[in-house]
C-alpha cells in the first residue's frame, strides 16, 4: 500500500505525501511488480521536488525496471528536460542501454529534446551508440524527421557512415528537412 501511495505522489510532485511516507519508513527504492520505483514515476511526470526529494534520502538513479529502464530514460520521454537534468547532476549515468538497446541519447534525438540531446553529450554519452537494431542517435532524428537534433547529433560529430543492420545509413531513413542536413546543403548544419 505504502508503495502504490508512494509511487501515486511521485507522478502528482506531492512533497508532503512523499515526506510522510518516507519518514513513516516507506522504501525509497520501493518497485512496482513491471520494477518501476517511484524515482522512475518522477522523472517521468516531471515531478522535480519529489525527484529531489527521493534523491536526497538515497534513491538509486540508475534503478532499471522489467525493460531495463532507468529513470534517466523516463525523464527523456518527458517534455521538460528539467528532470533529466537533475538525475545527471545526481550522477546517473548517461548513457544506460534498455533491452533493446536504446539510451536516453536515442530518445532525445526521436523526440527532437535539444536542451537533453546537449547535456547527455556534455555528460559523456556517446554520439554514436547504436541500439540493437544498429540504429544510432543520428538515425532516430533522421527516420522521424528530427531536424533540429539531426543538426545538433552532427555538429557532435555524429557518423553519417552508421548502418543498421540491414543496411540503412541516416540518409537512407531520412525524412523532410533532416535529407539536406545529412547531405550539408543548408546554414544550420554547421
Amino acid at each position: 500500500m505504502e508503495t502504490a501511495q508512494l509511487h501515486a505522489a511521485a507522478r502528482c510532485n506531492d512533497v508532503a505525501a512523499a515526506t510522510a511516507l518516507l519518514d513513516a519508513n516507506a522504501s525509497v527504492d520501493a518497485r512496482t511488480q513491471l520494477g518501476a520505483s517511484a524515482l522512475h514515476f518522477a522523472a517521468l511526470s516531471g515531478s522535480l521536488d519529489v525527484l529531489a526529494l527521493l534523491l536526497a534520502r538515497g534513491a538509486a538513479p540508475d534503478a532499471t525496471e522489467a525493460s531495463e529502464q532507468t529513470p534517466l530514460h523516463a525523464a527523456a520521454l518527458s517534455v521538460s528536460p528539467a528532470a533529466a537534468l537533475a538525475l545527471l547532476a545526481a550522477g546517473a549515468a548517461p548513457a544506460p542501454c534498455d533491452d533493446d538497446g536504446d539510451t536516453p541519447l536515442h530518445d532525445a534525438a526521436r523526440w527532437e529534446r535539444l536542451e537533453l540531446l546537449q547535456a547527455l553529450l556534455s555528460a559523456g554519452a556517446p554520439v554514436d551508440a547504436v541500439n540493437c537494431a544498429g540504429w544510432s542517435p543520428l538515425m532516430c532524428a533522421a527516420a522521424y524527421g528530427r531536424a533540429q537534433a539531426v543538426a545538433a547529433l552532427l555538429r557532435a560529430g555524429a557518423s553519417r557512415q552508421l548502418q543498421t543492420e540491414d543496411g540503412r545509413t541516416a540518409l537512407a531513413l531520412a525524412k523532410g528537412d533532416c535529407v539536406r542536413r545529412l547531405l550539408g546543403r543548408t546554414e544550420d548544419a554547421e
